[in-house]
């Protein structure tokens, strides 16, 4: 490159940006500004020719090459270059128009390298003698979509001069040093550090962002998915007019739209969307085609009794407020809140953008097509304006590493509906009462299971494990350490214990009696000694504050409370079983919730709740005789009951996992090595440390068949390395939602190592086979999929009751609008959404929450949580042990 027809400028703070992003990522950001027009007529070759390079010689941008100098980049714009357009006739092609589309595709994710020879490409594409595609391509640290517009406009207004056989008329555009330099003013002016404070104001929180998508953040894409949708020219002056009802333009109310939607999908009432903005505030700006916009984070709070009026002025004043301080970079925002590489401030991005101006191309009708506006971090919603005659256009990209192409129709059929409702709604309407599902989802039924199962047999638990003594007699049923005691003995030294209760008046049945025992072979013949006497079992955790056990105490007023020393004079009585009448429909026991909500609550939970958990799930696990088990969980957790009668009333053998033990993943990995365990239950927390404890090990020695996860959210993600090291033995993993008030589980979702690479979000799968899952709004409607809601459970395995507590169970236990007269659903607190597979995504709970200044702590199965945030030293947050293995 000649020198003398060389001049040199510093890149602006845009560019720079696009400069530092492309050396981050090794050169493999496709930071591309994509498009085509659609010609209706014929294109004269040379003419178009001659057109792009009066075009390109006049945008300094578009012909400029970026090189280091002195380790710094500089641009090199020469006086003239000569572009090249590449020709392609699919004229003869089956289907030319195909042909073309997958053309472009390939070519807008080529390689384009932000130091090569040139910033741009460009295609003529024939498809007929009167129809082609005009394909243009250009790097982003060139050009921004605004400046793509006005060099769109500009080569159409000179290719149809030169048709006309007239001089093209001079360009008005300023050169790229205009820009350049405006950028550096600002840069160092007073207005730049008031921008600055205005930005820092608004998101000192430092809030994680409410995505669409599930789990956690999954980095730029630069492919994505697309789905795109025309809305009528009716439709487009009807929320022009509704717009002006609302006083405010047709791009405010799209944007408060698309607020709308996200608030109604994810529930948050605090969204906060990235809006496209030029970056360009004074005439001469706005005449030079270069790189400048940026993208503006749009924070608003939304509930859903807000009107839609309401919301579209909330919005409409942030977004006018941001406008007068866009300048201000998001990636210095990002910099100065120390978020560089931890992703955007924003959810959702919005485009909204205007192609309603004439393309003058010859008089020929004329089409623009975007292809590529950058890459994608999550969802990206663009609206375009195209003309009066031509109505609206919506493309939702989407992210294919955190949505689905289903999940993308879905958004683009629910937007369409929801911005063909808003034209005419009523500006007083709810924003909760917008409906959201598209025409074809509002003719299928709504999801949910409709909980109809056969149930296979009505028993009771003292019944079902006299079956399995009478079964295999001398089989090992328990082992703790070294002691080993047979299913014969087990139910000999139950039996002792059930007469000694009833002799001194504390069995029968809706008694209750509490065990104050820690992990043991006592606590297991405790247990089944309280059944066998008609009483329900309150199992208390000793390791619990003495308050906590003397508040559960007061509320459960049992007729006993029974600790191991108290077995000993048991021995004097008979060892056959006693003659007690219970009923299926008796409580077998009662568990106080964790208290983390309020005051702890008895759950009374019935045999026949029991009973039908394992029946309905006999068809995914099998469990019998061949079975190890482990007791890992506090008796005061119901995870232990579906340990311990899991294995007693199938045949199989259990583990008690002593209190130590249980803390330490290493000694936990022996014990399933060394007694050959083959069904584990753990939460997820535990099992991601028994994961890295066999790591270290290099993969243990294990026979597991099943693992079985409850308790806490679980990323399906995280289970990779389990996979890795046991490839040719590795369990079925199952993720099972469930609380203590539907007895233990309600859903499951059994993963392999390709269905847990792929998830996202906790997934919970589908109910078991004899409960309904409705995951339903304030107003007890179904919503839709990929909605937010609360998760409302009904069916037989509903407890009885809170115990004492008649007014909390009115409020939890509710009317189910769906099922027979008479029917009950639980109110879980936990919100979910449904998935298009089918399945059922856990997304947090609504009540188990605390907030430090801004920072969102989970209440997991854990004994504290340490929290390290730039406004809190340091924070600890203490959940209860209930709760814990």
């Amino acid at each position: 490159m000649n020198p003398s027809t060389t001049r040199e400028l510093p890149l602006s703070a845009a560019q720079l940006g696009f400069w530092y992003a492309s050396l981050r990522s090794g050169g493999q950001r496709n930071e591309t500004v994509a498009e085509y027009l659609d010609i209706r007529g014929r294109v004269d070759r040379e003419l178009i020719g001659a057109a792009l390079r009066r075009v390109v010689n006049e945008a300094d941008a578009v012909r400029a090459r970026i090189v280091e100098c002195d380790g710094e980049p500089v641009q090199l714009i020469p006086d003239e270059v000569e572009p090249e357009i590449e020709f392609l006739d699919l004229s003869t092609a089956d289907a030319p128009e195909s042909a073309a589309e997958e053309w472009m595709r390939r070519a807008r994710n080529e390689e384009m390298d932000v130091t090569g020879p040139v910033l741009s490409s460009f295609a003529l594409i024939k498809l007929a003698d009167d129809r082609y595609f005009w394909y243009q391509r250009v790097h982003h640290i060139a050009l921004d979509g605004y400046g793509g517009a006005i060099f769109t406009a500009r080569l159409g207004e000179v290719y149809t001069s030169l048709v006309n056989g007239e001089q093209p008329a001079q360009s008005e555009w300023e050169p790229l040093d205009t820009l350049v330099a405006e950028d550096a003013a600002y840069r160092g002016s007073d207005e730049f550090t008031a921008d600055r404070e205005f930005w820092l104001d608004r998101f000192h929180h430092r809030d994680e962002p409410v995505r669409m998508a599930a789990g956690a953040h999954k980095g730029p894409s630069w492919d994505f998915l697309r789905e795109a949708a025309t809305l009528s020219p009716e439709t487009a002056a009807e929320l022009n007019a509704a717009a002006r009802r609302m006083k405010t333009s047709w791009s405010a109310l799209a944007i408060a739209l698309v607020v709308v939607y996200v608030h109604r999908v994810t529930g948050a009432e605090n969204v906060t969307i990235g809006l496209t903005a030029t970056g360009r505030k004074s005439a001469a700006a706005r005449r030079s085609p270069g790189t400048a916009a940026t993208i503006m984070p749009v924070r608003c709070e939304i509930r859903p009794e807000t009107s839609l009026a309401e919301a579209v002025r909330l919005i409409s004043r942030e977004v006018r407020q941001g406008l007068r301080h866009q300048r201000f970079r998001h990636e210095d925002l990002l910099r100065e809140l120390g978020r560089v590489g931890g992703g955007p401030l924003y959810g959702p991005l919005v485009n909204i953008a205007s192609f309603g101006q004439t393309l003058s191309f010859a008089d020929h009708e004329v089409t623009s097509h975007n292809l590529l506006n950058g890459p994608v971090e999550d969802l990206f919603v663009s609206i375009y304006d195209m003309g009066a005659e031509r109505g609206l256009t919506l493309h939702v990209n989407a992210n294919p590493a955190a949505y689905s192409e289903a999940e993308v129709a879905l958004h683009r059929d629910r937007l369409v509906e929801l911005l063909t409702q808003i034209a005419t709604a009523d500006p007083d309407l709810p924003v909760r009462d917008l409906e959201l599902r598209g025409e074809a989802e509002q003719q299928a039924p709504p999801p949910g299971h409709d909980g109809a199962f056969k149930e296979r047999r009505r028993s009771t638990i003292p019944e079902l494990f006299a079956a399995a003594v009478a079964a295999t007699p001398e089989a090992s049923a328990l082992t703790c350490g070294a002691e080993t005691v047979s299913y014969r003995e087990l139910d000999a030294r139950s039996n002792r214990l059930a007469n000694h209760l009833l002799a001194g008046g504390a069995g029968g049945a809706e008694s209750v009696v509490a065990l104050a025992f820690p992990r043991s072979v006592e606590l297991v013949v405790a247990i089944l000694g309280v059944l066998k006497s008609g009483a329900a079992y309150l199992p208390l955790d000793t390791a619990h504050p003495e308050e906590r056990v003397y508040d559960v105490l007061d509320q459960a007023r049992p007729t006993l409370v029974l600790r191991p020393e108290d077995l000993a004079e048991s021995d004097r009585f008979p060892d056959t079983a006693p003659d007690v009448r219970v009923a299926p429909e008796n409580t077998a026991y009662v568990i106080y919730t964790s208290g983390s909500t309020g005051r702890p609550k008895g759950v009374m939970i019935p045999h026949q709740n029991l009973v039908r958990l394992l029946d309905a799930t006999e068809d995914w696990y099998g469990f019998g005789p061949g079975d190890v088990w482990t007791l890992f969980h506090s008796p005061a957790f119901d995870f232990s009951v579906w340990e311990i009668f899991g294995a007693l009333l199938t045949g199989g053998r259990l583990v008690v996992v002593p209190f130590e033990v249980s803390r330490s993943p290493g000694d936990f990995l022996t014990l399933l090595e060394r007694e050959r365990v083959t069904v584990l239950n753990q939460t997820p927390s535990a099992f991601y440390r028994l994961m890295e404890a066999d790591r270290e090990r290099g993969g243990a020695d294990l026979a597991l068949r099943s693992v079985v996860f409850g308790g806490e959210a679980l990323e399906p993600g995280v289970l990779e390395g389990w996979y890795e090291r046991h490839a040719d033995d590795a369990p079925v993993l199952v993720n099972m939602y469930g609380i203590t008030e539907i007895t233990v589980h309600a859903s499951y979702a059994a993963f392999d190592r390709a269905s847990a690479a792929g998830a996202r979000g906790s997934v919970i799968g589908t109910a078991v086979p004899d409960l309904g899952l409705q995951v339903l709004d304030a107003a007890l409607r179904p919503v839709p999929v990929g909605v937010a809601g609360e998760l409302y459970v009904s069916g037989p395995g509903l407890a009885r009751c809170y115990q004492g507590r008649p007014g909390l169970t009115a409020e939890r236990f509710v009317a189910c609008p769906f099922g027979a007269p008479g029917e009950r659903m639980y109110r879980s607190g936990d919100l979910a959404r449904w998935r298009p597979d089918g399945g059922l995504e856990y997304l947090g709970r609504t009540d188990d929450q605390v907030q430090l200044r801004g920072f969102r702590v989970e209440l997991g199965e854990v004994e504290a949580v340490l929290v390290r945030h730039p406004a809190v030293v340091h924070a600890v947050v203490v959940v209860r042990e209930d709760r814990l293995g």
